[in-house]
């Protein structure tokens, strides 16, 4: 009867319906537990497809192959999508679906399988914010059991390098954002002779290895060679538009000693402050 509604609401009205039938009440008490059934027995919809009806006591009776999920093989395959190559992906997304195999294409086994499998590349996709056009449609074809393997690794590899893509996409905006506020902190405190790049990390909360190859690569300068640059402008500034002595000048640059400013000074410029002054 159940099948039989399904296919009549399809024909009137051209919507696709599916029914989940509990357990037999036989008293008022036991309808709570029949609707927990009934609802239990929709969600087999995922792998079988819509539009029929799903009876809970048939498909508790179902043999289940028990599903290894193998953490190792997540955290591999993780791995590779946030460092490795297409290559190292694809070895590691096929490492993941290794689990599949000697399964048949339209097996419960086989689709309880590819949905844990896609489920996790889905969730991974969702952590990372990678934008996956036509997603709905994407899993509702992993999500049929009859979906052949090689078309499940196919489909399932293009969604990986969508992930790796929009992390490297994010690593290079991250990497831009340290550096642009490393370069407003400098700015703002060239003046502190205590200026460092431990204090510059410490405010950004950053390794000092990690910024220091982070920066240098963005804006083609090292942290220490910037922060110099940033003081010589200022001092010419100052050189030019006040009579401070070079004692002066030099504290309110960020030098304790005027005699290492000068030095600076010359390095990069080739003359020394009282020579650019005359």
């Amino acid at each position: 009867m159940a099948e039989e509604l399904c296919a009549q609401v399809l024909r009137a009205l051209g919507t696709t319906v599916t029914v989940g039938v509990g357990r037999a009440c036989r008293n008022f008490m036991e309808l709570s537990g029949s609707r927990r059934d009934s609802l239990a027995a929709v969600e087999y919809k995922a792998i079988a497809g819509e539009g029929r009806a799903y009876y809970y006591g048939d498909l508790q009776s179902v043999e289940w192959e028990p599903f290894d999920w193998d953490r190792r093989r997540e955290e591999r395959f993780l791995f590779a999508i946030k460092y490795g190559t297409q290559e190292q992906i694809d070895a590691a997304l096929e490492e993941l679906m290794s689990r599949l195999d000697g399964l048949q294409p339209g097996d419960w086994s086989y689709a309880a399988g590819l949905a844990g499998i896609a489920g996790f590349v889905f969730r991974t996709a969702q952590r990372y914010e990678t934008e996956t056009p036509r997603d709905g449609i994407l899993w509702s074809r992993l999500l049929d059991r009859n979906c052949p393997l090689e078309k499940a690794k196919e489909m399932l590899l293009n969604l990986s390098l969508q992930i790796r893509a929009s992390l490297a996409q994010r690593r290079n905006s991250g990497a831009k954002n340290l550096a642009e506020a490393a370069k407003q902190y400098i700015q703002a405190n060239y003046q502190n002779p205590d200026l460092s790049v431990e204090t510059i990390c410490s405010e950004l909360h950053i390794s000092q290895s990690y910024f220091s190859n982070l920066f240098k690569q963005e804006t083609g300068k090292s942290c220490i060679q910037y922060l110099t640059s940033v003081r010589m402008d200022r001092a010419v500034e100052l050189l030019r538009t006040t009579d401070d002595r070079t004692y002066l000048v030099a504290q309110k640059v960020g030098y304790d000693d005027a005699n290492y400013f000068s030095y600076v000074f010359k390095k990069q410029f080739g003359i020394s402050p009282t020579q650019f002054r005359k």
